[in-house]
Parts: C-alpha cells; sequence; structure tokens
C-alpha cells in the first residue's frame, strides 16, 4: 500500500497528521490502520462555489478515512468513538475547509470483505495511503472468485434499493396530501438514504451501518462530485446532544428560517426527530424543495448505474 500523498495533496499532509494523532489519542490502542481513501489519496480532490437560483452553494472534498480497528464494536462504543473523535476534529479547527468522513471497520470484517473482492475495500487498499499502521495485523489477500457474480449481486442489490426509494417517495407525497407533514419528512429521510444506499451498493457492494445522511452522501462523493452538488454544505453542526431529542428552540429555528441549508437540516433530524419529537414541524414549502432536490439524486443514480429513470 502507498505511504505518501501525491503532489497534489501534499500541502495537507500535516492537518492529516493531527487527524491522525486525534484518532489514535481518542481510541487508546483500539485501532490496526487508518487509510486515507477517496479524492485527497488520489490527488482528484475539488473545492468549489456556485450558485443556482440565487443560492451560494460552497462544496468540496472530506478527508476520507478507513479506520480498521483491531476487535468489533459494537454499535454504541462505535458510535462514541466516532462521536468523540469528529468532536475533537471540530474543536481543533481542523474540518473548516474539508470536513472528515470517517468509516470505522474491524479487522476481521475487512479481511473478510477484502477474500471476496469487495470492490469498496479492494478500492482502499489499492488506492489508498496508509497513515497508521499498528504492525500487529495483516490485509488479507483477494481469493480466486467468480467476479461477474459479484457484481450480478451488487446489481441486484442496488435495484432493490432504488426501488425501496421510490415507494418511500410515494409514501412521502401521500402522506403530505394529507397534511401529514413530519410523516412526509421521515419517508423523505428514508427516501435519501435507500437512494445512497442503491448507489453504493451498485458500486461498491458496500452498505455503511448508518443513518445518517451527510455521512452517506460524503462516501458516494468519493465515486462522483455530482453527489456534492444536490443538497447545501452544512456550515454549522446541528444544534443537538447525542441520544436526546432537539429542543423546541432549534426545531422552530429550523421551521421558520429561509436558508436552505436550515431546510436541509430538518431532513437530516427526521430519521428521528420527525418520529419521536412531538416538537418538530415542517412547512410544505420546505418539503416541496426537499422533494425537488431528491429527485435531481434520483437523476444522478440512474445516471451512474446505468438505470432509467
Amino acid at each position: 500500500m502507498k505511504t505518501s500523498l501525491p503532489k497534489r495533496s501534499q500541502p495537507h499532509f500535516y492537518e492529516l497528521k493531527k487527524i491522525t494523532d486525534i484518532i489514535l489519542e481518542q481510541a487508546k490502542n483500539k485501532v490496526a490502520f487508518i487509510i486515507l481513501f477517496g479524492s485527497f489519496a488520489k490527488g482528484s480532490w475539488v473545492q468549489d462555489i456556485y450558485q443556482e437560483h440565487g443560492i451560494t452553494y460552497d462544496y468540496s472534498s472530506d478527508y476520507d478515512l478507513l479506520i480498521i480497528t483491531k476487535k468489533y464494536l459494537n454499535k454504541k462504543p462505535e458510535f462514541e468513538l466516532w462521536r468523540k473523535i469528529k468532536a475533537e476534529i471540530h474543536r481543533n479547527h481542523l474540518d473548516r475547509e474539508h470536513p472528515t468522513t470517517l468509516v470505522i471497520e474491524s479487522i476481521k470484517r475487512v479481511n473478510s470483505k477484502l477474500e471476496k473482492a469487495q470492490y469498496f475495500f479492494s478500492d482502499i487498499i489499492k488506492e489508498g495511503i496508509l497513515l497508521y499502521d499498528s504492525k500487529e495485523f495483516e490485509l488479507a489477500k483477494t481469493k480466486n472468485i467468480d467476479k461477474k457474480e459479484i457484481e450480478k449481486l451488487n446489481k441486484k442489490e442496488g435495484n432493490h434499493w432504488f426501488n425501496s426509494a421510490k415507494g418511500f417517495l410515494s409514501d412521502s407525497t401521500h402522506a403530505m396530501s394529507e397534511n401529514r407533514y413530519a410523516h412526509a419528512a421521515f419517508h423523505l429521510h428514508q427516501t435519501t438514504e435507500s437512494f445512497y444506499h442503491s448507489f453504493l451498493l451498485h458500486k461498491t457492494g458496500y452498505k455503511p451501518k448508518t443513518h445518517d445522511l451527510e455521512e452517506l452522501r460524503k462516501l458516494c462523493a468519493v465515486y462522483s462530485d455530482e453527489f456534492l452538488k444536490i443538497f447545501p454544505r452544512i456550515s454549522k453542526p446541528l444544534d443537538y446532544e447525542p441520544h436526546r431529542l432537539v429542543q423546541k428552540k432549534e426545531i422552530d429555528r429550523l421551521y421558520n428560517s429561509d436558508n436552505p441549508e436550515d431546510w436541509y437540516k430538518l431532513l437530516l433530524l427526521a430519521y428521528i426527530e420527525a418520529r419521536y419529537n412531538i416538537v418538530y414541524r415542517i412547512r410544505k414549502e420546505q418539503l416541496l424543495w426537499l422533494i425537488e432536490k431528491i429527485g435531481k439524486l434520483q437523476e444522478i443514480i440512474s445516471k451512474l448505474n446505468g438505470k432509467s429513470k
């Protein structure tokens, strides 16, 4: 595996070194490998600003990092590790220009996928940059398998999630027709999540263990920066505490806002808040804007997956 950054990414070496140190400090001897993948590993990262309908969109590539742990982490410890690392990166102002996407997987699972030549992990090993190696483990070699059969299965699973997304979209429009706007928002979240899963499964055979739409969008953007141009970039993190419902004051601020970034935040929150928080609300205007954006997402995935709409 490569150990040095491509020339175009070298100015970011010290920032990546600081992020690596934060991961190791927060993980406390749990990490086997840290690998940079995606656009910064390939030297193809982007940073751009454009306008659409009078709205300025700022999009830039993430630092995409695969953290391979020595042992499997249950869902809660994995989330806590992810949260602590992200919080420390933010506290040190290391996400101002390029946010960090973290994928956390155990060495056992990664090696199992490598042996089966799963594209997501195989491509990371092939194109990625090794930032840290504990020297305690080895990464597996690919066994002889039928790659065409794997591609066929990936396509089948991707199509399943694409059709699920269209079903959730239909559920959302039905809920809107009955003025059940919170229900509509939840189904739009499910629509968006399913579209992202459709693309990732079709492209890589990998389905991340997250419902976080921002994390899914960033993983999709590893393979096409078109995914960065649909929704606004989040300039300020959501104001809430993990494992607690969002306060009414923050929901009201988002509801009354004319800023599309805040409308997008209502979608990000909808997986939990639209179902369990009685103060969650969203305007019809905001829902219609989200449906328009999700329609663009569907078009992009249709094109990239070689499907018709």
